[in-house]
Order: C-alpha cells, then structure tokens, then sequence
C-alpha cells in the first residue's frame, strides 16, 4: 500500500504490512512479538508518545528495521495519526524531513 492510501483510509484490521516501510520480514518479526495487525503497531507508537526516536529505535531493535525504514513507518503513523486523531505538532512533517 502506498502512504498516500494509508494515510488516508481507517486501519480497521488491517495487517502491519499495510503500513508502507513494513517489508514482509519486518511483518513476521513484528508478528513474533504481538504486532500483526498495523492497529497494534500504531498503539505502540502512540504509547511512545509518537515521539519519533524511540519508536524508531524501538523498530530497530524489535524488526530489525534500517533507520530508513522505520522513519517511514513512523512519518506515514504520524501523518496517519493527523488525518484522523488530529495534530500532534503544528507543522505536518514533510518527506524531506526525514
């Protein structure tokens, strides 16, 4: 799924490789640890105060993300997280942010 498309649609039950930036080994690494389904994930996230360091570090250490993908999962929970619950920050984050 493209960022465009996730960000703009509910998760409902959707699996964590909806989220772009999640490969399909990231996805079953996530798994193992109880986050399959991309709701899961974006509660984690939210847990983490949406602050970006953590999670990211929290990404790497769990899936084995490269620091370059878990900032594209995080930008695309985080503007996900804007669309439907609101703001976080006053500026939106953009890609060149990243």
């Amino acid at each position: 799924m493209d960022s465009a498309s996730f960000i703009c649609e509910p998760i409902r039950n959707k699996l964590v490789t909806s989220i772009p930036g999640v490969t399909p080994d990231y996805a079953q690494r996530l798994a193992e640890e109880g986050f399959e389904k991309a709701s899961t994930l974006l509660g984690k996230y939210l847990v983490l105060s949406q602050d970006e360091k953590p999670f990211v570090d929290w990404l790497k250490l769990t899936c084995g993300a490269s620091t370059d993908d878990a900032k594209v999962i995080c930008f695309n929970l985080r503007q996900w997280c804007h669309n439907f619950l609101g703001p976080c920050t006053e500026t939106p984050i953009e890609w060149n942010q990243l």
